[in-house]
């Protein structure tokens, strides 16, 4: 985890919640999870699962006592207006077969590489693969092929547009 603290330049405190102690204790209710706590450590707001990006920016203003304008969507489906279709759920270790979603990720970890759909990707450390990315939602197949080296701790999927018409 030092490892990818590091590559990504993240230079704010980072928690690492293996045992899901701190799961438990805030009663999590979905993943991705945010808390952002004020200055003298106090729980100030939180959010389950994607989405509510600027209202997340906003509690971040006001603990900083600065007023502007959020930040626009930086994608598409971030977009608070924008019709989403709920993704095929993300499985435990590797997987191949049918999906519905937007994006396809593989969280692996070692080096080597893997074939996605025949498409090679380098794998150099630990973390989240892009596999497979379409612009809105789609109904897909998955041929994922892992090499030696490598070990594939799960297969996600994100959601996506609406295709229109939809």
């Amino acid at each position: 985890m030092r490892d990818a603290v590091a590559r990504l330049g993240i230079e704010h405190p980072v928690c690492i919640d293996s045992d899901g102690l701190v799961w438990s204790l805030y009663d999590n209710e979905g993943w991705p999870a945010r808390y952002l706590f004020n200055q003298s450590g106090r729980l100030h707001e939180f959010h389950f699962g994607e989405g509510a990006y600027a209202e997340t920016e906003v509690a971040i203003q006001e603990l900083l006592g600065v007023d502007r304008e959020p930040l626009g969507a930086l994608r598409p489906e971030d977009e608070p207006s924008a019709r989403i279709v709920v993704p095929t759920a993300g499985v435990a270790g590797p997987y191949s077969g049918p999906y519905v979603a937007g994006t396809v990720w593989a969280i692996l970890d070692g080096r080597g590489e893997v074939r996605a759909n025949g498409r090679t990707i380098a794998v150099e450390h630990a973390g989240a693969y892009e596999l497979v990315a379409h612009a809105v939602s789609t109904e897909g197949v998955l041929e994922l092929e892992i090499s030696a080296g490598v070990e594939c701790l799960g297969v996600c999927f994100s959601p996506g547009l609406a295709p229109p018409g939809v």
